[in-house]
């Protein structure tokens, strides 16, 4: 995945139910771990790499720190509980998206076995056009489509309701 992170993370927030977590911080989850991209980018080695060399793609980091800040968490009371779990369900959902075209060391610090489902690089074209062709893309595309179908049918109902209710609160 490349650009579906977020909207994945929105889609994510509008399927469980009953609403467990505000939609932004599932979004932000779902961004969470790319962080480190921009450091690559300037500083480190090709960002190609990042899943290798960054905690922030390391499975096990999220969940020893989810676990520390869950117990944390329920000190502060369900409104953050809930919040830190959304967050963590879209680092999670960014996770596996990622697994599909890239590597995720799912054990790593300890064992750095990658695991992705598919490679969109081992096609002999430059990377771009390796990702751009790819049916991967397609997928990409319709968690986009799905995301933003999903929020116009929602501001459009909630846009609705508002005139609705505003017309009857004015009726006498």
């Amino acid at each position: 995945m490349i650009f579906a992170h977020a909207p994945a993370g929105y889609l994510l927030s509008r399927f469980v139910r009953p609403r467990r977590g505000p939609a932004w911080a599932f979004m932000l989850g779902g961004v969470t771990p790319d962080f480190d991209v921009p450091y690559f980018a300037l500083f480190g080695p090709p960002v190609a790499t990042h899943h290798y060399y960054s905690p922030l793609h390391w499975p096990l980091t999220w969940l020893a720190l989810g676990v520390a800040l869950l117990v944390l968490a329920k000190r502060a009371g369900p409104a953050a509980q809930l919040t830190l779990r959304a967050l963590l369900a879209g680092i999670a959902l960014h996770l596996c998206l990622d697994t599909v075209t890239w590597n995720i060391y799912w054990a790593a610090p300890f064992d750095f076995t990658p695991l992705k489902l598919t490679d969109p690089t081992q096609l002999a074209r430059a990377w771009p056009w390796n990702f751009l062709t790819h049916w991967t893309m397609l997928l990409e595309a319709g968690i986009c489509a799905a995301a933003a179908w999903m929020f116009a049918s929602e501001r459009k109902g909630s846009a609705g309701s508002v005139s609705a209710r505003s017309r009857a609160v004015a009726s006498p």
